[in-house]
């Protein structure tokens, strides 16, 4: 019995397809595969019962985005993010937070399609249900983790000052409070190595041998 109909908003082919395979295997109903934000609103007039949503998909409206139109549309479907990002605000520091009842799901901590079935189904059942989504980087500000970003991205302090519009002392103290967060030692080898390291993780990126 389809106990779901499952709208999949994801850019990439191989993972949307995938995705699609999982869901009608868990016995729901895939109601359409789509790769953005146009896709999505056309769909969305079929009334599907919850949406699966990548964080970053590419140029244009981001997962998020696409949740709150969802939402204007269908007020009580429910919303599943799968992403990479192990915090919704590596992405973007300035984005929105996430609309009230959404699952946060980590593609390389799913090591079953239950944990995909639960959250559908605890999204379908209890859209709106508070969820505490857990932040890997909550002990950062929004300036930190874009400043962390800048630094992974290779940029100087100095410039890292002229994009912030801050001194550069400042960028010091911020790199300075980075470090200390996520436990990264400025004495031992290069703290910005070890920070690009830390920040590729966060963000489930795979780094160049």
């Amino acid at each position: 019995m389809t106990v779901a109909s499952v709208l999949i908003v994801e850019d990439e082919q191989f993972t949307r397809t995938m995705l699609g395979t999982a869901v009608r295997a868990l016995g729901m109903q895939v109601h359409a595969l789509c790769s953005n934000a146009e896709e999505a609103m056309v769909a969305v007039a079929g009334a599907p019962d919850v949406a699966i949503l990548d964080l970053d998909l590419g140029p244009g409206p981001s997962g998020i985005d696409i949740a709150y139109a969802l939402r204007a549309q269908l007020p009580n479907i429910g919303l599943v993010f799968l992403t990479s990002f192990s915090d919704p605000r590596i992405k973007d520091p300035g984005e929105r937070v996430l609309p009230p009842g959404s699952r946060y799901l980590i593609k390389s901590q799913i090591n079953s399609p239950e944990v995909i079935r639960h959250a559908l189904m605890a999204a379908t059942r209890q859209p709106l249900h508070s969820v505490t989504v857990r932040a890997e980087m909550g002990k950062l500000t929004a300036k930190q983790i874009d400043v962390l970003k800048l630094v992974a991205s290779g940029m100087s302090n100095s410039d890292i000052a002229v994009r912030q519009q801050v001194s550069e002392k400042a960028v010091e103290r911020i790199v300075q409070r980075i470090c200390e967060a996520l436990g990264v030692d400025r004495g031992l080898g290069n703290a910005r190595v070890a920070l690009t390291r830390a920040y590729a993780e966060l963000a489930g990126k795979q780094l160049p041998g």
